[in-house]
């Protein structure tokens, strides 16, 4: 499926150069490839998730395990927002967006950051 995947997107590079060579509007073809493209990820990423989700259903896995998971996953939708943004000449959006995943990030993480200060804290205080 990846090599299929590969080479549906070389294929839309090469059709989209050819159309830009002859002055023609791209932007619907990228389009559709990215819509293609990102349809059939979500296929190759099912196992993964199933996966994922009875680990830690049989597992319970503990905060830490389930914060990064979930960061991976803002992480990995954040880079495919912040390219569709770019790809449609909209940079400054892309930046926008990334910072939002950034802020989203350090916001999962702050009852565990929390935590640690009273970890910390309670350490220290004990000396």
């Amino acid at each position: 499926m990846w090599l299929k995947l590969c080479g549906g997107a070389l294929l839309c590079a090469v059709a989209s150069v050819l159309i830009k060579t002859s002055k023609g509007d791209v932007l619907p073809l990228q389009w559709t490839g990215i819509l293609v493209l990102s349809g059939a990820s979500l296929v190759l990423w099912q196992p993964v998730l199933g996966w994922i989700g009875e680990l830690c259903a049989v597992h319970e896995l503990d905060k830490t395990a389930q914060l990064l998971f979930k960061g991976l996953g803002v992480g990995v939708l954040t880079q495919i927002c912040a390219d569709i943004c770019r790809q449609s000449g909209e940079g400054h959006l892309a930046s926008g967006v990334e910072m939002a995943g950034r802020a989203e990030i350090l916001l999962l993480c702050l009852p565990m950051l929390r935590e640690l200060m009273g970890m910390a804290e309670r350490l220290l205080g004990g000396v």
